[in-house]
């Protein structure tokens, strides 16, 4: 059986996968496929307008929960066009919202998938972003290009 969550239980997910090596979330031609080695129990939400709603709120857009036979990670997406500074802001808001703050799970990992990134300056939005995420959430941070795998080994 697929990965329960009991404080999203009122919301549908968008997917669910039993011993899921693959896993893939797709929104406006940005896409993020996440490979697990091995298998994990997997389910997916859409936040953006189903667990966060409303407009001038700050939200990513999806959250995929794995669960390995060890622990329980939380995976917070946000499918970006370009506007890699605005992902972050969204991913940020999403791992403060109540719901989720008061519900930590063993691990949390944040990904940013778009179609462009930023050069890589060691002052850019994203490098600071990468050690306040760190510190601040204990929480991973990385920037994925669309369609490429982003790979976990042993959740």
């Amino acid at each position: 059986m697929a990965v329960r969550i009991s404080f999203l239980s009122c919301f549908a997910p968008e997917k669910a996968k039993d011993a899921c090596k693959i896993m893939s979330l797709e929104e406006r031609g940005v896409k993020y496929v996440m490979e697990f080695n091995p298998p994990v129990d997997c389910v997916a939400y859409a936040v953006d307008g189903n667990i966060i709603k409303g407009t001038g709120t700050d939200k990513c857009d999806k959250l995929v929960f794995a669960k390995s036979v060890k622990r329980l990670v939380s995976i917070f997406v946000e499918l970006k066009g370009s506007d890699v500074a605005h992902a972050v802001k969204q991913l940020e808001a999403t791992i403060n919202h109540p719901l989720f703050s008061k519900n930590r799970t063993d691990r949390i990992v944040a990904r940013i998938v778009s179609r462009k990134m930023p050069a890589n300056a060691g002052n850019s939005v994203v490098v600071k972003a990468k050690k306040r995420f760190r510190v601040k959430y204990n929480c991973e941070l990385l920037c994925i290009r669309s369609n490429n795998p982003d790979r976990f080994k042993s959740i």
